[in-house]
Order: C-alpha cells, then sequence, then structure tokens
C-alpha cells in the first residue's frame, strides 16, 4: 500500500531539536514525509514563496522571535496552509495565543512521539482545509456584496419593487449555487406568490395593485437576512435564495416571509379564506442541483 506523501517546514533554530523531529517524522507510519528545515523565520519565508510545503511545523521560541507573530503575518497575509506548533514551553496559555492567532494543533517536545506527529499533522490538514473552506465561503460572500452593489446601481432593478429583477437574480444565484456545490452546504431556493392577486386588482384598481406589491416588497427584505438574495420573479411572484440553510431553517425562514406579509393586514375582502392580502410560499434545498432545476421544485411546493 502507497503511503500519502507529505512535505513539511520545520522551522527551528535548535540543531538537536530538529533531529528529534526528523527521528519521529521517520517513524509516522502511514505518511512519507519529507522535511525542509529552517533555522530563521527569514529562512522559512523564503522556503513558503519557493517550495510547495504541506504543512508548517513552527517552533514557539526562535531566539529573540517567537513563533506567534510569524503566525499572524501568516495568516494577515491569506496564507492558511496548516500549522503545528511545537515548543518546549509546554504552557496553555501559550496554546491559547497560538490558537488564536491560527494554530491548527499544538503538541510539546516532551511528548513528542511519532504516533503523536501523525496525529497532530492530520488534525491540522483537516483544520487547515476547514479554515479554507470558510475563507472561500468569505470571498464569495464579498462578491455577492459587491455583486449586489453593482447590481443596485444599474438597469437590472426592477422598477416598481425595487428589488432585482430576474437577470439580476439569476446572476446572483449561479454564485450561490456554485458556493454550494464547493461546500457541500445547501442552499434554499423559495418562491412566494400572492394569493388571488389579479382580484385584488380587479377590486381595487391596478395602482393599488402596485402599492400592495411594493410593500409586500419591503416587507421581504426586513424578513430575510444579509446573505439572502430578493428578487421579483415576475408579476405577484417573488424569489428568494438563500445560502447555507438546512431544512429546518429553510422552513423557518419561508414562515417568517409568510408571516411578515400576514402582519401588514392589507385589506382584501376577495380573499374569501381571510379578508387579507395573504402570499403561498414554497422551498426546496439543493447542492449539486442547478439553482433552476431547485427553483422549479420550490415552485412546485
Amino acid at each position: 500500500m502507497l503511503k500519502e506523501k507529505l512535505v513539511m517546514l520545520h522551522i527551528e533554530d535548535d540543531p538537536a531539536d530538529a533531529e528529534l523531529m526528523r527521528r519521529a517524522t521517520r517513524g509516522v507510519g502511514h505518511i512519507d514525509i519529507d522535511v525542509l528545515l529552517a533555522q530563521t523565520l527569514r529562512e522559512a519565508s523564503l522556503v513558503l514563496n519557493k517550495e510547495e510545503v504541506d504543512v508548517i511545523c513552527l517552533d514557539y521560541r526562535l531566539g529573540k522571535e517567537t513563533g506567534l507573530e510569524f503566525l499572524r503575518r501568516l495568516r494577515a497575509s491569506g496564507d492558511f496552509r496548516p500549522v503545528v506548533v511545537v515548543t518546549g514551553a509546554g504552557s496553555e496559555y501559550a496554546a491559547v495565543d497560538l490558537v488564536r492567532a491560527g494554530a491548527d494543533e499544538y503538541v510539546t517536545k516532551s511528548d513528542l512521539s511519532s504516533e503523536l506527529l501523525e496525529r497532530a499533522l492530520r488534525c491540522a490538514r483537516d483544520r487547515g482545509a476547514q479554515r479554507r473552506l470558510e475563507q472561500g465561503a468569505t470571498q464569495m460572500y464579498q462578491a455577492l456584496a459587491e455583486a449586489n452593489v453593482e447590481l443596485s446601481q444599474s438597469s437590472r432593478i426592477d422598477p416598481l419593487t425595487r428589488l432585482l429583477n430576474r437577470a439580476a437574480w439569476d446572476e446572483i444565484a449561479d454564485l450561490i449555487c456554485a458556493q454550494a456545490q464547493h461546500s457541500g452546504q445547501p442552499y434554499v431556493v423559495i418562491m412566494l406568490d400572492v394569493d388571488h392577486f389579479k382580484l385584488y386588482n380587479d377590486t381595487f384598481g391596478h395602482a393599488a395593485g402596485d402599492e400592495c406589491l411594493q410593500a409586500i416588497a419591503k416587507a421581504l427584505v426586513r424578513a430575510v437576512r444579509g446573505d439572502d438574495v430578493v428578487g421579483r420573479f415576475g408579476g405577484e411572484e417573488f424569489v428568494i435564495i438563500s445560502p447555507s440553510r438546512s431544512e429546518e431553517s429553510a422552513v423557518g425562514l419561508a414562515e417568517g416571509l409568510r408571516q411578515a406579509v400576514w402582519e401588514m393586514n392589507i385589506a382584501h375582502p376577495k380573499n374569501a379564506a381571510f379578508d387579507r392580502v395573504t402570499v403561498s410560499v414554497g422551498f426546496a434545498l439543493g447542492t449539486e442541483l442547478q439553482w433552476s432545476d431547485v427553483r422549479e421544485k420550490a415552485d412546485q411546493a
């Protein structure tokens, strides 16, 4: 069975401790580790810029410097490679500071063994992968926010409700769908239809119907969270897409939208069941499906 391969940068200024780490890596049973050694933080930066490093093992104390400042600079630069801190200090306070600064795992030299090192490397890689995923989600939400700003200044705003029109909503839905396929976190598409709206127009006139749709649009925007996207799909239909939703939270969002319109208490005498304007709401969750397929399921619901 072939061993998994891994390139590890060990930042350590003590030759004896560096040899201790080399011996530990040789005993790791399931990973073939290629160790690169840097004795200073400057050397480490040069190696990281030149070599494909999978994981970093960082000594806490490096002469007059500490690994803490290096770790902070590393994360601030957008480098989210997994980091295992190896130190002789054994201080819980140091461990807390290092984890806060972005360390993924922490071991002491006195406890160092091949088994402990392998476990630390695997944990660090798992946490590093999660960190990169979260960073990707943050970048996606930033892209969504920037897209929202750009779209709000364009002609792709529905002139009546001031919501995104169908074309603009489609663009943002593509981004959310792509992020869901990358992260595996489901998104929800909600379709919302004003009940008996033709009868409302026939009773009160089209001007009143327009005011009704404008009021509903404002209520929907107030009822969603910041990264949800609300659009007008056409006529009396609205569409909402919300990233990273469970089925339970999707039900809560759909009910919140329905309740928001109900509490407006807009009179509708031709709505025999309630004598006020109501909406019908359907939703569907998706990850791998194209959002258009998910929207169709929401529409059917």
